[in-house]
């Protein structure tokens, strides 16, 4: 694909010193949550938005959001959502009840996560679980970018009930202050994803020893199980119809680490994007906008060649920081722990990403037009490619090295016409080439076969799903055509 010269130059530019970067913010929900400031408040009509301006913002996004589905499910300390948790825990506890040492060990959570999902929030449609997890993996991500960038401090975060993946780095119209918004539908999807991607590979705990077999046995039994088929192609239903994605099915018990691992990973990957784009300042560009989510719609060939370049390096920005997160949080001894192992296994999850999300896309398309999208050209391939690392070198030629703003934008040859059809955004598939292509050229030594044979895992996991999806994807297509001819 011809990226190691950039991936090369985007390196150096990771390793610079203290850059400038957005005003200092205000009281910061994650902050607050890290000094353990958001128990239940006395007045629990409070909300950080009836004072702070940013999340006044995200608020509006949010309501705007809601109206839409006002029926999407969030916790609201009903006691049906306490009896819900409660008995989520019981049956995880249930699933290796010869285990003595942890018999109970879920169900004993069942206090403590009633307190912390009972917090006051930043706004009033936003879901403690969802801002949770945000700024789990926020905070993650924010301690290796300031290891490069000192100035950096945590933007202000928000979700949307929105069934895509899609996530946003924004400025408030007319300001400096910067947020970013995830559709929570993220959360869910690598969740669950990741639930039936694991339950296709053979791994078992023996005694303090684990037996991974990477081979295709188990897989190729569970591609004749109609009940796994089913679950899987329900959950491709849930994403493709635009519905909340809900659990089919309980992982199982040893599955358990490698979900959270994975979980982080992903959400690391895609936060870690979007914080990309703060810190290159490119969300400078929607300080004016009046509408549209201060998403630009102008087509011009310099446009699209300079959003395409800011998402490959965005997505490099955050494929160099999950592998650092990799080795840093998964290499450390705990005790003997699988956690020390998975280095190699989290390393893949920006991969995993972006081929999980490219089945997702078509699995939408083929819902809404009964027929599997469009296959380009091999030459049609070839020229989103070479646009892609053209705009990718174009956009790391147009960064002031002192600063990190963008510089004038020079003159570039024209976009290819398969291009300019696609628009602002590079296909997923292109994506996913650009950080395979970082993930394979940028290896570090293996720390020891355990490490390896659980990096092979998160490969076969993702090509195990896609296997999946052709293999339904050809009765959705049937099923789907006759339903849009009635």
């Amino acid at each position: 694909m011809g990226y190691r010269t950039s991936l090369s130059v985007y390196l150096c530019l990771a390793m610079l010193p203290s850059i400038a970067v957005a005003d200092p913010l205000g009281p910061n929900f994650c902050n607050m949550v890290e000094d353990d400031q958001t128990r239940a408040p006395s007045n629990p009509g409070h909300f950080l938005s009836d004072s702070e301006h940013a999340y006044g913002y995200i608020e509006g996004l949010q309501a705007m959001a809601w109206q839409n589905k006002p029926d999407y499910p969030h916790w609201t300390g009903s006691t049906e959502d306490r009896e819900k948790l409660r008995k989520l825990l019981e049956d995880l506890d249930k699933r290796d009840p010869g285990d003595k040492a942890t018999a109970g060990s879920y169900a004993a959570t069942f206090d403590a996560m009633v307190k912390r999902l009972s917090r006051a929030m930043p706004t009033r449609y936003e879901d403690p679980n969802s801002i949770a997890l945000m700024c789990t993996a926020g905070r993650l991500v924010e301690a290796e970018i300031v290891k490069d960038v000192p100035a950096f401090d945590l933007p202000y975060l928000g979700t949307l009930p929105t069934p895509t993946l899609n996530a946003m780095a924004r400025s408030v119209p007319g300001e400096t202050t910067e947020f970013v918004v995830v559709n929570s539908s993220l959360f869910l999807f690598a969740h669950e994803l990741g639930k039936i991607g694991l339950a296709t590979v053979d791994i078992e705990a023996q005694g303090d020893k684990i037996a991974i077999d990477t081979s295709d046995a188990l897989f190729n039994r569970l591609r004749k199980d109609p009940d796994f088929l089913v679950r899987t192609s329900k959950f491709f239903e849930d994403y493709a119809k635009q519905r909340k994605i809900v659990a089919h099915a309980r992982p199982r018990a040893f599955d358990d680490h490698l979900l959270n691992a994975l979980d982080i990973g992903l959400e690391a990957f895609v936060i870690g994007h979007e914080f990309a784009h703060i810190v290159l300042h490119h969300t400078s560009r929607d300080r004016d906008a009046i509408s549209g989510f201060g998403q630009q719609t102008s087509s011009s060939d310099a446009t699209i060649r300079k959003l395409w370049g800011e998402e490959a390096v965005a997505d490099l920005y955050s494929t160099a920081i999950v592998q650092r997160i990799a080795l840093d949080k998964f290499r450390q001894s705990i005790n003997g722990s699988i956690d020390d192992e998975l280095g190699e296994f989290v390393r893949y999850a920006p991969v995993l990403f972006f081929q999980w999300s490219e089945q997702a896309d078509v699995s939408r398309y083929v819902f809404e037009h009964g027929a599997a999208p469009p296959v380009p050209a091999e030459k049609d391939r070839s020229a989103i490619l070479g646009f892609l690392s053209s705009a990718l070198d174009a956009q790391m030629k147009t960064i002031d090295t002192t600063t990190m703003r963008p510089l004038p934008p020079r003159e570039e040859e024209s976009a290819p016409p398969i291009v300019r059809k696609i628009g602002d955004h590079p296909p997923t598939w292109a994506r996913k080439m650009l950080v395979q292509d970082y993930w394979q050229s940028h290896a570090p030594a293996p720390k020891d076969e355990a490490e390896i044979s659980l990096g092979a895992v998160a490969v076969a996991m993702g090509n195990h799903v896609e296997s999946l999806w052709s293999d339904i994807q050809p009765l959705w297509i049937r099923i789907e055509s006759n339903t849009l001819e009635k």
